[in-house]
């Protein structure tokens, strides 16, 4: 998937993830949200949510992007000891 684009939202978010065990969303190619906010929370294990450029994925300054609650990186994401 390269692009989330909605007609209806859940609520006013096109990207909801929500108190899953993921350790990770796979979504490589995503390049774009062009409608609705970005919400993530109470995912414990999930790795790099809090690192991606969600503002140059969002496509408009009205969008809000709200990760919160996600693992800091100091177990899971080798990347993040630098």
């Amino acid at each position: 998937m390269s692009c989330v684009f909605h007609r209806t939202t859940h609520g006013r978010y096109s990207l909801l993830v929500v108190q899953t065990s993921l350790e990770s969303l796979g979504l490589v190619s995503l390049e774009s949200i062009k409608k609705g906010d970005v919400g993530m929370g109470l995912n414990q294990q999930m790795c790099y949510a809090k690192n991606l450029s969600w503002s140059e994925i969002v496509q408009s300054s009205n969008q809000s992007i709200r990760v919160v609650d996600s693992n800091n990186c100091g177990t899971c994401c080798p990347l993040s000891a630098a």
